[in-house]
Formats: C-alpha cells, sequence, structure tokens
C-alpha cells in the first residue's frame, strides 16, 4: 500500500475534533502516526504533499458523497485547505438529519473494530450488515471456503408492485467477503461470477451450501462482493458488467454506525463494541 493510500485510510479512522480543522497539520500528524515520522521529519513531509494528498482526500470524499456516504469532509477554503471533518451539526436543519450525523460520528470507531477483526469474523459482519438493510434472512456458510460463498441473504425490498420487490421477488443475495490488505483484483470478481452461476445452476458441489428459503424464493440473484481494502480498476468495470454489488469496509461501517438498531444513544465507541457484539452472536448461531 502506498504512502498515499495509508494516509487516506488513516484519515477514514480518527475522530476529529470538531469544527474547521488545517489540513496540512492534520497532515503532519498523519504522517507521524502513519508513515513513523519523527515531528521535523513529519513537518517536511506535509509541507511538501500537502496538495497532493489534499486532492486525494478531496477526491475520495467527493467520490464517497456521490454514492450516497456521508462525505468524509465539507472544505470551508479550498486556497488554505480547510475543512470540516464530517459535516458540523448546523449544516443540517432537520433534527433527524442532526441525529443522523451524531450517529454517523461512531464511523471512525466502527472501522477501526472492524480492522481487527479476523477473516471468519469479517464474513459473519457482512450478516449483521445485510441483516440493517433489510435482510429477512441471512446464513453464512461453514469456514471452509469450498465455492467462494461465505453467506446468503434475502431482502423484501418495499415497491409499488409485487412484480420487483416484497415477497413476490425478494432480492436473493449470494455474498463473497474479503478481507486483505490490498485491492481485490479481477480474479476474485471472476470467481464470484462463477459461484453465482453453479447456484443457478444447482451444481452438485455447492447444493449442501445454498438454504432452503433461498431455492424457495424467486426474486432475482444479485452478487455482493465486499472488499476491505477496496477493488482495483478493472475489478469494478468486471463487476459493473455482470451487476455484481460492491461494497468496502467504510460502506460497511457507515451502515452500522447509521443504524438505529444498534445502541443509537450511546457513545461511539460503546456502539463500535456492539458492533463486536453482534459479529460474534451471528458465530455462534452459525
Amino acid at each position: 500500500m502506498s504512502e498515499k493510500q495509508r494516509l487516506l485510510s488513516w484519515f477514514y479512522r480518527v475522530d476529529f475534533p470538531a469544527g474547521e480543522l488545517n489540513f496540512s497539520d492534520l497532515l503532519e500528524r498523519g504522517a507521524q502516526e502513519v508513515l513513523g515520522k519523527d515531528p521535523i521529519a513529519a513537518g517536511a513531509y506535509s509541507v511538501a504533499n500537502a496538495a497532493r494528498i489534499w486532492n486525494a482526500v478531496r477526491a475520495s470524499s467527493l467520490s464517497d458523497e456521490k454514492r450516497g456516504l456521508l462525505p468524509l469532509m465539507r472544505v470551508t477554503d479550498v486556497d488554505t485547505r480547510r475543512a470540516i471533518w464530517l459535516p458540523k451539526l448546523s449544516y443540517f436543519r432537520k433534527p433527524s438529519e442532526r441525529r443522523r450525523l451524531l450517529r454517523a460520528r461512531a464511523r471512525a470507531f466502527v472501522i477501526r473494530v472492524i480492522d481487527t477483526l479476523s477473516d471468519r469474523e469479517y464474513e459473519a459482519l457482512c450478516c449483521v450488515v445485510a441483516s440493517l438493510a433489510g435482510a429477512d434472512q441471512i446464513a453464512l456458510t461453514p469456514p471452509s471456503g469450498e465455492g467462494g460463498i461465505d453467506s446468503f441473504a434475502r431482502l423484501c425490498q418495499p415497491g409499488t408492485t409485487h412484480l420487483f420487490s416484497g415477497l413476490g421477488a425478494p432480492l436473493r443475495v449470494i455474498c463473497q467477503s474479503k478481507k486483505y490488505n490490498d485491492k481485490v483484483g479481477v480474479e476474485k470478481v471472476r470467481e464470484l461470477v462463477t459461484s453465482i452461476r453453479d447456484v443457478c445452476h444447482q451444481a452438485s458441489h455447492l447444493e449442501s451450501l445454498v438454504p432452503a428459503w433461498f431455492r424457495d424464493s424467486s426474486g432475482p440473484v444479485v452478487g455482493w462482493l465486499v472488499s476491505h481494502s477496496g477493488f482495483e480498476s478493472g475489478a469494478i468495470t468486471i463487476a459493473r458488467n455482470h451487476g455484481i454489488i460492491l461494497s468496502s469496509s467504510i460502506d460497511l461501517a457507515e451502515v452500522l454506525a447509521l443504524s438505529r438498531d444498534i445502541g443509537e444513544y450511546e457513545t461511539p465507541d460503546i456502539r463500535a463494541s456492539m458492533v463486536l457484539k453482534s459479529v460474534r452472536d451471528i458465530l455462534v448461531c452459525h
């Protein structure tokens, strides 16, 4: 992972203080904590690289907002590189929006918990997120790794007709999760495409993994590939062409942070610990 990627990852994991912040100061801190530089070297690094890292953080924040996530920061002055980390409360006028932002402050805490999860716990985490997203059925597959499938879920989404939503056509999800330190490449997307095809064709080596409720439903089957560290550009292209949903740990953390079902009125650190408990509860049940 490059220095830029390591720093960008760090920005998502720090609970910055409220109010307007100077990006150069934050970058200097990051250079010490992430890159292991002494204060003098960190200051020099910040001066030399502030523009490059600032642009990377802004681009990531804009990308998040485009995908429906809360932006990492709200720029207040482009020229002096000043910003507010997560929009300040006054930015939202409706009480519901303000409560949503307060929950969102747990995101950094949740991401740090996700960092500590084992591969198996990460698989269970996807079941937790699927439940919070509206799944009425979830199933975590055995830890053998056979078939490249980690879990199944069924989501009955609301709609104006029964044709494309509700109990008539629930979304049937086949999930594969990868808690890698590097971005997921093309081969893992192709592996999931093959697994989806084998499930749909009732391949004998996978039938023991497929839950009865999955077979009994008649809705569309979609793939969901979750990566702790994101995806290579080629993987994104293939996934788009095959209708596969891609998510990173930041996506998962936002769902978990914004959920009103996980300690809505607790402090961010307690809410993060409740996420870990939810994961372990899934493992006990499976």
